[in-house]
């Protein structure tokens, strides 16, 4: 063999070799890559069900057939205040005191059913604060039903600096009441189809949850909900849905609560931001999810004069909402003032005929 096949084989021995330890090496860290998503985008092991009904026997007591209702529904945006989903760090302190003022506001008011959207329950960005088992024992109503919503071993977002990633999320929403909840069925939602497969992985489910609240003789259905906040064709879709469900009960006392992402009232100043670049009509369209309820259950909004309830330092759009069927009135619609959530509270004395 002369010397330049000698050479011409070595070279192609050495290239393949070297493509060979590429691909390996590819391989290798795809499989890290993949396997690290994997694990952060899987659940974590909870102490407790995803789901569930609360007692607090100490807190029970007698009660007498209710006239009327004082009924609640408060996004409390994670005790964060007014930076909710910012890039920053918040310390144990500022969210006690938040969790704090939310408490204190709420037993000034002395409902007798609360529905609570964007609670934490074991999250790194908000201490390991169970916070719902924190509102109830300041609060000492006895009965609570909870669905997790967000389980993520490690949420990397805000995407940048790394140190500010919110890490292990468990989150979701309750009902707190003064009354027995005695079921509780969940229905759950598909994620946004807009949304890229790998975001979806990361991203929240919504979920509603359907009670039974048992008022001495009377059986009150109660459905809680925090509909998609970021995509108005999935907001709209699952407000079909949950219409759909809630028109086949068809109950007489009947209640909506909660978030739903749609608006019935918009009131935005000329110098508002949400004034430029075509905002307001996008605020204005996201009426839509709302109205498809209205027009297709028998329930009905509780206010009928312009009440707003976000942003909480300067309200100009209501998307708060509760929504009751022909056996209430409503009357004394109100708020409280507080910075330490995004939201206003949405407060509704409801009238049991």
């Amino acid at each position: 063999m002369t010397l330049a096949k000698k050479q011409g084989n070595f070279y192609r021995r050495t290239s393949s070799l070297l493509m060979q330890t590429i691909f390996l090496t590819l391989l290798f860290f795809t499989g890290i890559l993949s396997a690290s998503i994997f694990w952060a985008a899987s659940p974590n092991g909870l102490a407790f069900e995803e789901s569930g009904l609360i007692t607090e026997k100490e807190f029970e007591a007698p009660l007498p057939q209710p006239q009327s209702l004082k009924i609640i529904t408060y996004n409390i945006g994670y005790a964060s205040g007014i930076t909710n989903n910012q890039a920053i760090h918040w310390p144990r302190e500022e969210i006690e005191k938040n969790l704090n003022e939310i408490a204190q506001n709420l037993k000034k008011e002395n409902a007798d059913i609360i529905g609570l959207q964007e609670l934490d329950f074991d999250s790194k960005r908000t201490h390991g604060i169970n916070q719902m088992e924190f509102l109830q024992q300041a609060l000492k109503l006895p009965y609570a039903a909870y669905v997790i919503t967000w389980n993520k071993r490690y949420l990397p977002w805000p995407y940048w600096p790394v140190k500010i990633h919110y890490g292990r999320m468990v989150s979701g929403q309750a009902v707190l009441s003064r009354y027995p909840i005695t079921k509780q069925d969940i229905l759950a939602y598909p994620k946004p189809a807009s949304n890229a497969f790998w975001y979806n992985w990361f991203y929240l489910d919504r979920k509603v949850q359907k009670l039974n609240i048992q008022i001495k003789e009377k059986n009150i259905s109660l459905w809680h909900a925090h509909l998609e906040a970021f995509d108005p064709k999935t907001c709209l879709e699952q407000a079909q849905a949950l219409s759909q469900n809630i028109q086949k009960e068809n109950l007489t006392h009947s209640l909506l609560i909660g978030d739903l992402n749609s608006v019935s009232f918009v009131k935005i100043p000329l110098s508002s931001p949400f004034n430029k670049g075509g905002k307001r009509g996008i605020l204005e369209e996201r009426k839509q999810a709302l109205e498809w309820i209205l027009n297709n259950t028998s329930l009905k909004n509780a206010e009928e004069e312009p009440f707003y309830t976000m942003p909480s330092w300067e309200p100009i759009k209501k998307i708060d909402h509760i929504l009751h069927g022909p056996g209430f009135t409503a009357q004394n619609i109100s708020s409280f003032s507080s910075l330490a959530s995004d939201h206003l509270s949405l407060i509704v004395q409801l009238t049991i005929l």
